[in-house]
């Protein structure tokens, strides 16, 4: 069993919606199966909340956008250069 860990962290919420709701509609429709993945996602959302408070919450930005290299002349900064 070689399998990288975001796929066992990934794959069973996964599972547990084909599982539990898809498979319990028998031939939906396009419409159905949105608004079936919406409401799991609205579970989901809730759970989140529930756990870990409603408050959004800014995260630093990985790449300096002030940082730059000078390339013979040419400068890039740091945010174009990862962009790359």
């Amino acid at each position: 069993m070689d399998r990288p860990a975001h796929l066992l962290i990934r794959d069973p919420p996964g599972y547990l919606l084909r599982g539990i709701f898809l498979r319990q509609a028998k031939d939906p429709t396009v419409l159905g199966l949105i608004i079936i993945t919406l409401g799991f996602e609205m579970i989901l959302m809730g759970f989140a909340g529930w756990k870990w408070g409603p408050d959004q919450r800014s995260l630093p930005f990985p790449v300096s956008n002030v940082e730059v290299y000078n390339f013979q002349g040419l400068i890039v900064s740091k945010i174009n250069l990862w962009t790359l």
